[in-house]
This record gives structure tokens, sequence and C-alpha cells, in this order.
């Protein structure tokens, strides 16, 4: 498993709080929980979270027991082991207000957690997901086609949202691309690749 990248000079990372983060900042974060363990053995990633950091204190962010919320940063990160922050250098105050509003609409409506597009997101970073997923011998074939479909996003539902797919959906909604995975099929590490092709910006970690 790699190493999240820390910034690209001189490979020690910056200590950054609050007052620094601007509406439109990206958290990507990791515990040291089962759940985070699990999700980062299975799509192969460095983390296993993605918030949207929305200004005044709070995140908005999709989490498995409530759906797409907004809360205290502080609260948000209370159990990361590993935050670190990520911007989009070319975002501005308008597209970045834009991002937060589109987030926090889906918060406001109370949307559910995307349980079917978050499995697809693990099977296209990882196909060996399926064998976890799937694992009865007897049902054969066709199961192992139905869930390498999952990849698609055949599972995908547009009113549901897991974490980097509600990050990525309000970017491209505000006329961001920050990459070329669909935002039903991504995963936190797609985040951190963005990152790494120099789509975003490292400013500094939270928690390490």
């Amino acid at each position: 498993m790699a190493t999240i990248p820390l910034t690209p000079t001189n490979g020690a990372g910056l200590c950054l709080s609050q007052s620094a983060l601007k509406p439109g900042d990206i958290i990507v974060s990791t515990t040291n929980a089962l759940p985070s363990g699990v999700i980062r053995s299975m799509t192969r990633s460095s983390v296993s979270h993605a918030s949207l950091y929305a200004g005044g204190g709070t995140v908005i962010e999709a989490i498995a027991e409530s759906g797409v919320v907004e809360r205290s940063l502080a609260k948000a990160v209370h159990a990361s082991r590993l935050a670190v922050v990520y911007r989009y250098p070319k975002l501005g105050d308008g597209r970045a207000a834009a991002v937060v509003a589109t987030a926090r609409k889906y918060a406001r409506q109370g949307a559910e957690y995307d349980f079917g597009g978050a499995a697809g997101g693990g099977v296209r970073s990882n196909s060996q997901v399926c064998l976890v997923l799937m694992p009865v011998p007897a049902i054969g074939t066709l199961l192992s086609l139905g869930c390498a479909a999952l990849g698609t996003g055949i599972a995908n539902t547009s009113s549901k949202f897991y974490c980097s797919e509600l990050i990525l959906k309000a970017f491209s909604d505000a006329g961001v691309a920050l990459t070329r995975v669909k935002p039903g099929v991504s995963t936190p590490e797609d985040l951190v690749t963005a990152y790494v092709r120099g789509t975003l910006q490292y400013m500094g970690h939270l928690k390490s």
C-alpha cells in the first residue's frame, strides 16, 4: 500500500490549522477502526474517507451511518489518525461557493448513503473485491459477471452518495473535473491521485 504523498519538495508534512482552510478544500482521512482498514485494503488505498470543507468550521460528508451530513470539522476528524487537506488552486470564491452549495443541498435533503455505489468504486479499483462481496462458488459465473458490472456504476443511485462520489459530483456540477473517473465509481484514493497528477494542491496535515 502506498504511503500518502506529502509535500512535493522535501517530503515533510505541514501542520495545518482550521483557520488556514477555505470553502471547497478537500480532506482525505483514515482511522484505526476496522471499517477504515477494510476500505483501504479492498480499494488498495492509503485513505478511506473524503470530506468537503464548507467554511465556518464545518464539513459536508457522506457517512455510512447517516448519509450526507454537515457537521463540525472537529467531530469529523476526531477519530482520524491521518487527515490531509488538498485544494483545487483555480477554484475561486464563486465556484467554491457553488461546490459547497451543491453538497449542502444534498445534506439538507437528507440524501442517503450510496452503498451500491461504494461497492462499485471498490470493484473498479480492485477487481478482487468481487471475491469478498460474492464468495459463494455454487452461484458461479452469473454473479461473477454481476459483481464485475458493479465497477461500471450499474448499482449507483443518483439520489444517494458515498464520500468521494459526493465531492466529485459537487465539483463536477460547478464545472470542475478533478479526475477522469466518474463520481459514482470513484474512491478516496482518486483524490490522492488527483494531487499526484498536479490537479490538486497539497495544503497540509490536520492530523498525522
